[in-house]
């Protein structure tokens, strides 16, 4: 066994997914030393999560990353669910993701898959010294002590072992979390709603889906009931997926050939079968997201059903959460006390969610059982229903921390009440167009109207004085391009609202004060 010489790090991030790779970009960018372990040789190849809402589209834009995520965009036409008699057959159902017409963010959402956003997450990655990335390392033991975590990792490639310490190990290890089963904590909820085979192949459907381009294709004829068909790149790469009896069963080649063939309704079809996932839908959250120096994130927090795509979103917006919260414990701004708040605000979304999701895919339930019942009335009511599960902007940017109990999922409105995500306004800055938001990172940010008295007024902040803090005055600092600074941040000529560096409101004076 090899000792490094007792050098404590101070974040170990285990698992690279999109959490652990957007932790430990977060982290880096934040200058807080980090390493991110993963048991595979590299990111995954499997397509599994897809679609990237707005509020994660805003953080990707942070990270400097919005356009080279946005070169494996699904196309504009193709951002639609469709239910299917068969590939030949008609189209008896149809949702839109309605994207018009907003102006609520300085970006949008991106239909996208998991594999390309853990690429372009690597890529940036690679170019931060604050991070080392180790794949083919496992994590094998761990042991908390009053300082530090000691963590057994063990290199694949090299059959080597060796310790590492660290200030806080950060768990982003998946649904099966090996951290989150070391520490005996409990996940509550649903532990299988359905088990399901994906099939990623290459193969020619583009000619015969020419007219029925979606991201999600839901086959109805009785005799594909159960079986999908998800786009990976339009072109050559796609994912077959069926409902199975359980998660133990395996399936040869020639199974997932056949059913390529089966859902294709050519029975001479090329198919390349790239590689298969077996995979359960859960709608669980675990009890506790935090053990001393131990914090859990993504889907080792929480398994979300993928019916609303709000996985990985809600993965990564933990990461971000996190990130800033670890830095400032770790810079010696905050008592480690400011960890506590990253359960208390990121759990009862993830319930929240977790729910939502879990009556999605109920409702989806209820659709195949009209269609059983031959009753089109019910089948359509469910599906004018559905659109919830494409479109709710009030889950993506209007959740406020403290609040998510009066969450409306279909609507957002802007507010600055503590715990909601600043607004989005565009501004003028030093010569350059910006958005708020592009303001909030590292420190906790004043936005202040132009008659604003900092003398009387920063004494009254609830936060540390160390802090770090900026503060910009409407007129003085930054010109508001079409007026409508004081309305979304609803505040008078001489109020002001501060802002955390995840973007969330931390304070603000009274409203119209």
């Amino acid at each position: 066994m090899h000792h490094l010489n007792n050098k404590t790090i101070p974040v170990l991030i285990c698992g690279a997914g999109p959490v652990g790779l957007s932790l430990s970009l977060a982290l880096s960018r934040l200058g807080v030393d980090n390493l991110l372990v993963e048991k595979h040789p590299g990111t995954s190849i499997h397509p599994k999560a897809r679609g990237v809402n707005v509020r994660t589209m805003e953080l990707m834009r942070l990270w400097g990353l919005e356009s080279a995520v946005r070169t494996h965009e699904l196309p504009a036409q193709a951002l639609r669910f469709l239910w299917l008699e068969s590939v030949q057959g008609g189209i008896i159902g149809e949702i839109n993701l309605n994207e018009s017409a907003f102006n609520d963010s300085p970006t949008r959402s991106c239909f996208v898959t998991q594999n390309f956003i853990e690429q372009e997450l690597l890529n940036k990655l690679l170019q931060h010294a604050n991070s080392t990335i180790n794949f083919s390392t496992q994590l094998t033991s761990l042991q908390q002590h009053n300082n530090f975590v000691e963590c057994a990792l063990f290199n694949k490639n090299t059959q080597t072992s060796e310790i590492i310490r660290c200030q806080y190990l950060v768990a982003a290890d998946g649904a099966h979390s090996f951290i989150r089963n070391s520490l005996n904590i409990k996940m509550h909820g649903i532990e299988n709603m359905s088990s399901n085979l994906s099939v990623l192949c290459e193969t020619n459907l583009a000619p015969l889906l020419s007219d029925k381009l979606s991201v999600v294709a839901v086959l109805t004829e009785k005799s594909l009931r159960g079986k999908f068909i998800m786009a990976v790149d339009f072109k050559h790469r796609w994912i077959i997926a069926q409902r199975i009896e359980h998660a133990q069963q395996t399936f040869s080649k020639e199974y997932c050939t056949q059913l390529v063939r089966t859902v294709s309704g050519k029975h001479d079809l090329p198919v390349g079968v790239i590689n298969t996932s077996i995979w359960e839908i859960a709608a669980l959250n675990a009890e506790t997201y935090q053990k001393d120096r131990v914090l859990l994130a993504g889907d080792a927090a929480h398994r979300i059903p993928p019916t609303g795509g709000m996985g990985m979103n809600i993965g990564i917006q933990d990461a971000h959460n996190l990130a800033w919260k670890l830095a400032y414990v770790i810079n010696g701004y905050a008592d480690p006390l400011l960890l506590e708040s990253y359960q208390e605000e990121r759990q009862p979304l993830a319930q929240f969610t977790v729910d939502w999701s879990a009556t999605n895919g109920l409702r989806i339930r209820g659709m195949f059982e009209a269609l059983d019942r031959d009753d089109q009335v019910a089948f359509q009511e469910k599906l004018s229903l559905q659109r919830k599960q494409l479109n709710h902007r009030g889950l993506d940017l209007g959740f406020i921390y403290g609040l998510t109990e009066n969450l409306d999922p279909d609507q957002y409105q802007p507010s600055t009440i503590p715990g909601a995500r600043a607004p989005h306004c565009e501004i003028r800055m030093n010569g350059k167009s910006l958005s708020t938001l592009d303001l909030f990172e590292r420190d906790f940010v004043l936005l202040t109207g132009p008659d604003y008295n900092p003398d009387t007024m920063l004494s009254s902040l609830p936060i540390p004085r160390n802090y770090p803090l900026k503060c910009y005055r409407l007129s003085h600092d930054f010109t508001d391009v079409y007026k409508k600074f004081k309305l979304l941040y609803n505040i008078s000529d001489q109020g002001a609202v501060l802002i955390r560096p995840d973007g969330h409101v931390a304070w603000r004076t009274r409203s119209g004060k």
